[in-house]
Formats: C-alpha cells, structure tokens, sequence
C-alpha cells in the first residue's frame, strides 16, 4: 500500500482543473474519441492539450472546433486522426499548435536503449521466455509459440 498525495477525481473534474491535459490511455473502444466536444467544453481557456498516444483518441474535428471557438488554447499532438493529417488542413499553420511525426518520442539516447533491449527481448522468445515488456498479459496461456 503506497500512500500518494491527491485525491481521486474524475475525467471531467481533470478537464476543469488543467491546465496541460496530457492523454495517454491505451486506443480502446472506451477510449477512442474520449476528447470530444463535451470534454472540449470542460477544459478551461487556458488549457492546452497533449496528445502522445494514439490518434483517434481525439475527435478531430471537435479539436478543430474547440481551437477556433477559443474554448481552449492550443495543442502539441504527437499523432493525429488520421495520420498523417492532409495538406492542407485546419490544425496545421496555426501558432497555437505544435504537429511532429509520431517521433517525440526519439532521442539519440532513446534509439541506443532501444537497439540495446531488442536482441535480450528476441533471446528470452527464442529459449522460451517471456518478454520483459509484454503489454497483453492474457495472450501467455493462448500462445501458439508454445512459450
């Protein structure tokens, strides 16, 4: 039992008391379009929104919509819905919104930890291990590899 500062709060109390709202729940029937007008309309003026995980988690057109009523103050997406956005297209070459290519996640440091873990992870599958980082825990009794 971890004590941690806070109080437990929900989705929409979040979105009233933000002011960087950063997503990164998992792409899920739950979760697609979760940042809609409603959720929009909850953020203070101020609020910027962050946007690192998976496109569709945003309602485009409603973000859209929410940066030109001024309802909030702009955006840093590093994946949009789709993906790449067309060209041209209402979010890009405003001031108030940053777009990278699905990337932000690189660094130099990054890219060596990355190509430094992936020959442990293939040796653990090949000798029948498990991966260190397996996402979906249930798929372990429904393998077809026989790991």
């Amino acid at each position: 039992q971890f004590a941690v500062p806070g109080e437990k709060t929900d989705l929409f109390e979040m979105l009233r008391e933000s002011v960087f709202v950063s997503v990164l729940p998992p792409l899920v029937p739950v979760t697609r379009g979760m940042m809609n007008d409603e959720a929009f309309a909850r953020m203070k003026p101020t609020a910027f929104l962050v946007n690192c995980a998976r496109g569709p988690i945003v309602d485009t057109q409603a973000l859209v919509r929410a940066l030109d009523a001024g309802r909030i103050a702009g955006c840093a997406l590093d994946t949009t819905d789709p993906e790449p956005l067309p060209d041209p297209h209402p979010l890009r070459g405003r001031e108030n919104v940053t777009i990278t290519p699905h990337a932000a996640w690189y660094s130099e440091q990054a890219m060596v930890g990355l190509q430094a873990g992936a020959p442990d992870e293939v040796r653990r599958v090949l000798t029948g291990a498990w991966p260190v980082n397996v996402v979906n825990k249930a798929v372990k009794g429904k393998s077809r590899a026989g790991l």
